[in-house]
């Protein structure tokens, strides 16, 4: 059986941007209540305001199913836990075993690429009123 093997992610520093990443915070109202019974009751309402922060310097990540993330290089938490410190591994896109080390195929970013280029587009609309005439 014929492997497809890819790096499990590839990595890119961007600097000199201004990249936009979207925060909700949660504020948290408490209200109190008497009851008829004379007890007092706590109700904690909750909501999210959306926040948009500007960072300068970012990571993409490419995976090789072919979509992309972008990843603040200030957010340590993030960055462990998607594990882009650690060594990366190769992985058999049929059967998902992961494999050590790359062989050189095809990287997440080319296939990212790959697929933002030739991507399918739609057909009608003005491009089949050029074609009639």
């Amino acid at each position: 059986m014929a492997r497809n093997m890819r790096p499990w992610h590839e990595v890119e520093k961007l600097t000199g941007g201004a990249f936009e990443f979207p925060v909700m915070h949660v504020n948290e109202k408490a209200k109190t209540i008497d009851l008829p019974n004379g007890d007092v009751k706590t109700l904690i309402m909750r909501s999210f305001d959306r926040v948009t922060v500007t960072k300068t310097e970012v990571y993409m990540v490419y995976y090789p199913s072919g979509h992309s993330i972008c990843v603040a290089c200030d957010d340590h938490e993030q960055i462990a836990r998607l594990g882009l410190e650690r060594e990366m591994p190769v992985v058999d896109m049929l059967s998902g075993q992961i494999m050590y080390p790359n062989d050189g195929t095809q990287t997440p970013k080319a296939a990212v690429m790959r697929k933002t280029k030739n991507a399918p587009r739609e057909r009608g609309g003005l491009s089949t009123l050029d074609k009639e005439d």
